[in-house]
């Protein structure tokens, strides 16, 4: 949905925020827009890409969220 440009202008905003800011940016080529909530089933690629981004989601919770654990 977005150019190679707004793409590194995503990375580059939380960059410049160091200490304040925990941020990742994954680039899911190729992807149609909703393909983590909706994608074809009949498709082999978007169902990988929806596995991948439901994985990198539960990550992400857990790195943050997870009961006890304080990470800063």
């Amino acid at each position: 949905m977005i150019g190679p440009k707004m793409i590194e202008e995503s990375r580059e905003i939380p960059e410049k925020k160091k200490g304040r800011v925990h941020s990742e940016v994954v680039v899911y080529t190729g992807a149609k827009h909703r393909f983590a909530v909706r994608g074809d089933p009949r498709s082999e690629r978007e169902v990988e890409q929806e596995g991948q981004a439901q994985d990198q989601a539960v990550r992400w919770l857990e790195r943050w969220f997870a009961e006890g654990k304080r990470e800063v």
